[in-house]
């Protein structure tokens, strides 16, 4: 379990379900490729899903990993949502409600940028975001000023727990300012290294890729 620091309590917190996550009918989903097999390999076909992209389309990510995330634009209730929260729930994605001025266009370009960023050694790097506890990690040792950044475009974000629920993460609304939003600091990059689950098998460039 991720050990919020106080100060960022007040913009995340602890639901049971995602009952009542959004004032419309849809949400957005973010997706790990690589879970997608057998009976969810289709899923970007089921009935409710309004729109799909792959977020490294059209970027140089394309050819150098080995799959990459999906978002959705997916209708509560359908078939694809009831699909994509037993993905998210098995730690295969997340979700993020934008408000209607947010188009689906748009939270793809924020997230295709937060899926590369500037490192502490002068670099880049590529930051496997689809998987919800880095995303979460990341959150969780980002200052105010940075998760504003982050979470703008995306309003609401919900990750699910590996012990079952969601962490509800909130945009702040303190006026700070920060040089470099972008900025993967040293803080993030130990909190990163440090959360990888210590039975993984999966190299730990897979979470982090260096971009020189």
């Amino acid at each position: 379990m991720i050990d919020l620091k106080k100060e960022y309590r007040a913009h995340c917190a602890f639901v049971n379900d995602l009952s009542g996550i959004s004032s419309s009918n849809h949400v957005y989903v973010v997706l790990d490729e690589k879970c997608l097999t057998g009976g969810f390999s289709h899923i970007n076909t089921l009935p409710g899903i309004l729109a799909s992209t792959g977020l490294f389309k059209g970027t140089p990510l394309y050819f150098i990993a080995n799959s990459e995330p999906l978002l959705l634009d997916v209708e509560i209730g359908s078939r694809a949502w009831q699909t994509a929260m037993q993905l998210c729930l098995c730690q295969a994605g997340w979700v993020c409600e934008p408000t209607a001025d947010v188009s689906f266009e748009a939270v793809a370009h924020h997230l295709r940028v937060l899926c590369v960023l500037d490192d502490s050694d002068g670099g880049r790097s590529f930051v496997r975001l689809q998987h919800p506890h880095v995303w979460l990690t990341l959150l969780a040792s980002a200052e105010p000023a940075v998760l504003k950044h982050w979470l703008g475009p995306l309003g609401q974000v919900a990750i699910p727990c590996v012990q079952g629920g969601w962490f509800r993460w909130t945009t702040p609304e303190e006026e700070e300012s920060i040089l470099n939003p972008w900025q993967l600091t040293q803080e993030m990059d130990k909190a990163l290294q440090l959360s990888r689950p210590k039975s993984s098998t999966q190299p730990p460039t897979d979470w982090l890729i260096r971009m020189r």
